[in-house]
Parts: C-alpha cells; sequence; structure tokens
C-alpha cells in the first residue's frame, strides 16, 4: 500500500508517482469504479475506444478525466501514461478519486 487507503497494485503506482510530483494520494471510489468498469466492458464489447465513445455512452457521469490503454502491464502504462503530455496531467492533476477497470486487452483509467 502506498498512501492512505486499500488499493490495487496500479493506484499504488499511480501514488508512487504523484508523491514523486508532490501531489496528494488518490483513493480509489466504488462508484467511480462500477462506471470504470462498464467503459471498460463497453470498450471490448464494441471495439470503440475513442474518447466520442465515452462521452456518447456515459454523457453526464461524474467524470473529470479518462485514460485508455491496450496491452499493457501495469507499470507499462503509467509509464506510457506519463509519457504523454494529456494522459500524464489526467495522472497529476488535483483529483481525489480515481477508478482503473481492465477487461480483455483495454485498461481505463478515470478521475473526479
Amino acid at each position: 500500500m502506498f498512501g492512505p487507503c486499500i488499493q490495487p497494485p496500479i493506484i499504488a503506482h499511480i501514488n508512487r508517482v504523484r508523491y514523486e510530483y508532490h501531489k496528494t494520494f488518490v483513493c480509489p471510489d466504488k462508484k467511480l469504479q462500477t462506471e470504470a468498469q462498464r467503459r471498460a466492458d463497453y470498450i471490448m464489447r464494441t471495439n470503440d475506444y475513442s474518447h466520442e465513445g465515452f462521452l456518447n455512452e456515459f454523457e453526464g457521469k461524474d467524470v473529470r478525466g479518462e485514460n485508455l490503454a491496450r496491452v499493457y502491464g501495469e507499470g507499462e502504462v503509467v509509464e506510457a501514461w506519463m509519457n504523454s503530455p494529456l494522459h500524464k496531467g489526467n495522472l497529476l492533476d488535483d483529483w481525489s478519486e480515481i477508478a482503473v477497470a481492465t477487461s480483455g486487452v483495454y485498461t481505463v483509467l478515470w478521475v473526479k
């Protein structure tokens, strides 16, 4: 565990990165997790991993940012997101809650 809450390994990895950048820890949110899992399952079912699909399928949800990845391990996906300015922003912005879901080869990160 890295931070003030119980968290899966990928969120602990994100919190280690946030710590390096002097950011507060984020904790998993159960309701957000349910929605992120729906999104991951939607991507797997439809093969639509565009953010437009996100906007259409999940409009009105309390989500402030989304990162998507395909076929990465936990450390690799965080590293790939950190190498992309927009995705890095979603990891390091002043969020308080986070969810990471997987379905097949897809990984979905949501923040609020």
